[in-house]
């Protein structure tokens, strides 16, 4: 089995946990951390992650940057890019800190690949993320990008990430409250 065994469920699951691209990443950046990123407005970033269980989702969450104000949409797609679920145009509330959203009802993902993405309306909200510098690091993590993708589609169109768009801080968390 590639993943340890469990005892419990992870409270939250997001890009830089071993079910999502890992560590791997941020080291491949050249060790730094994910800071504040101004965003390309009304583009979407596509992120793999595995779950080895079911998963409940209780709520999802993303970090604000130094500004925040225009709109986001969080999801979460199949590995074909078949939407499951999504926030909607949701207000950026909050600078500098995670923002979250309950599903109006709770659901659980099955055990398998997916997509989680993220999208944002301006340019001048920001989103605490790990910079891409090199189109060849977003592609050996597998992430992707979209174009015109506020708020985010039905079926994903996934294009190479390249290094205007980074890996936001961004996830699910079986909590319903607290962290």
């Amino acid at each position: 089995m590639d993943f340890p065994q469990v005892s419990a469920l992870p409270q939250f699951i997001h890009p830089f946990t071993i079910y999502g691209i890992g560590e791997d990443l941020r080291l491949q950046a050249g060790g730094v951390n994910p800071a504040s990123m101004t965003w390309v407005a009304n583009s979407a970033v596509y992120v793999p992650f595995t779950l080895p269980w079911q998963y409940p989702v209780n709520r999802v969450f993303w970090g604000n940057g130094a500004t925040a104000g225009n709109n986001a949409d969080f999801g979460i797609y199949t590995a074909s890019g078949r939407q499951i679920y999504h926030t909607g145009s949701t207000v950026t509330s909050g600078t500098s800190t995670l923002q979250f959203v309950t599903p109006s009802t709770t659901f659980v993902l099955d055990p398998g690949n997916y997509f989680m993405a993220w999208a944002c309306s301006g340019s001048t909200t920001a989103a605490y993320a790990l910079a891409i510098t090199t189109a060849g690091q977003g592609a050996m993590c597998g992430a992707y990008s979209q174009a015109s993708a506020m708020a985010l589609p039905s079926t994903a169109t996934f294009a190479s990430l390249g290094t205007t768009l980074g890996i936001p801080i961004m996830g699910i968390t079986r909590t319903p409250s607290g962290f």
